[in-house]
Order: structure tokens, then sequence, then C-alpha cells
């Protein structure tokens, strides 16, 4: 039997969530190497089951960081919003950890990165998939400039997420390797909507997903100079891919990106 051909590959829109501890290297330095595995060992598994519980799923570990994605292989409605709160659940979990293997509250802290683009998808025969593009890069980006214990987001994911979470903007934040400063927004912990929380495996991708919140409040009005929707180019990601559209559509009640 002739095994079937790959997909071709293909420009996707994706969100990719970046997570790394503080001080990691540090640490490790501080406790024996049987002590770093059993940390690692209740870390990545946990940080891997939040993701999944949102719908994610975890692509790569690269030292103590986490890279995965939201959007893949199918684009879902509130995979923005699931990919922040991922995060938000990320950070919070971490004292819990602590508390299990005996460590000082405050010994793990993460920061995290959520950025939105299009990216190209080359597809394997097995169904898996490699990410091509900068998203992956500027999330992790995005990541190294937040603060302990934050989830900092670009425009593209802030613009999907402005009704749902509070956003406090940062400015035009300059991130190492890029040539331009990036628009930047740090997630407020008040939110709408539960966080995920780690199912019985982190092996696979949640059957179910968080509800997508039914109200909508702006962290700020549209079009205001910390308003993800303000300046828009016309070739914006969000507007020119329809499944991009459709889900904010959806995701925002109706109103979709502002034209």
């Amino acid at each position: 039997m002739t095994p079937e051909a790959p997909r071709p590959a293909e420009r996707r829109l994706v969100h990719v969530l970046f997570v790394d501890v503080v001080g990691f290297t540090t640490l490790v330095e501080d406790l024996d190497a049987e002590d770093v595995a059993l940390l690692q060992e209740h870390y990545f598994p946990q940080v891997a089951g939040l993701v999944a519980a949102a719908g994610g799923q975890v692509e790569k570990y690269i030292g103590d960081a986490v890279l995965a994605t939201f959007g893949l292989p199918v684009l879902r409605p509130d995979d923005a919003g699931a990919a922040v709160r991922a995060g938000l659940a990320v950070v919070e979990s971490l004292g819990g950890l602590e508390t299990r293997l005996g460590l000082a509250g405050g010994t793990l802290r993460a920061r995290v990165g959520v950025h939105t683009g299009e990216v190209v998808v080359t597809w394997a025969a097995d169904g898996s998939w490699r990410l091509s593009g900068d998203v992956v890069n500027t999330a992790a980006r995005l990541q190294a400039a937040a603060e302990p214990g934050t989830v900092v987001v670009g425009p593209d994911t802030a613009l999907a997420v402005e009704g749902a979470l509070e956003l406090v903007p940062l400015g035009e934040v300059a991130l190492k390797g890029k040539a331009e400063r990036v628009r930047a927004w740090r997630v407020d912990g008040r939110r709408r909507g539960p966080l995920p929380t780690p199912g019985p495996s982190a092996a696979g991708r949640a059957t179910s997903r968080p509800a997508t919140p039914r109200t909508a409040t702006p962290a700020a009005p549209s079009g205001s100079p910390c308003s993800p929707r303000a300046g828009r180019r016309a070739d914006h990601p969000l507007r020119g891919d329809p499944r991009a559209v459709r889900a904010v559509r959806v995701h925002h009640g109706g109103r979709g990106a502002r034209r």
C-alpha cells in the first residue's frame, strides 16, 4: 500500500505561546542534578496539561522554556483567548508546584509571551507539522520583555482578546533582534471566563474548551491610542485571513475587525 502523501505546505494564522522560568540557570546551580530532574518531571507535564486543557499543543521544550501553539491543526474562534488564559494559568500554577516540591515561595516564577501571526506550516506524512516564520521568535521576545509572573501579548493577539481580557498598554517595546519596536500589552489578572485546569493526561489536546466569555468590556475605547484596534493597516493579518476574521467576529459577538 502506497503511503499517503503529506499535505502541501500552507500559510496559516496561529497563536504562539512561549513560557520561560525566571532565573532557571541560577536555580539549577543551587540544586542537585536529581532535584533538577524531579522539578522538570513535574513542571513540564503541568504546563503541557494546562496548554492541552485550553485546546493548544506543546510544540517543543527548549531548555526550561515551553513553546506551544493554538490554531493547529484547526483554527477555533477563541484560540487567542485560550492561549492567553493558558499563560495566566501557568503563571498562577507555579505556587502549587513549589508547595508539592517543598520549594520556598517565589522560587518558581514564569514569564509568558503570546503572539499572533502568519506562519508557513510544513506537514509531515504522520500529520505532524513544522512551523516557519517570525511569529515564534516574536513570542519569545515578548516573553523576555515581560515582568516575572506576567503575560505580555503582541498587537494581533491583543486585537483578538481585548473584549474578554483586561489589557494594560506597555507602548512600543524594543525587542532583542527586532529592527522595529513592537506594540505590547500586559494582561491584567482580572479576566472573564475560566482558567484551564490540567486534565488527566497532558499528552493530547483537550476534548473540551473553556466557554467563550459572554460579556465584553474593552480595555479602552476603540480607536484610542492604547486600544489594540488603533492604526490597523489595510493588509493586517487579522483582516486578510477569512478564518481569522470569522474567528474575531464570533469572539466579539459579531463585531469583527474594524474596517
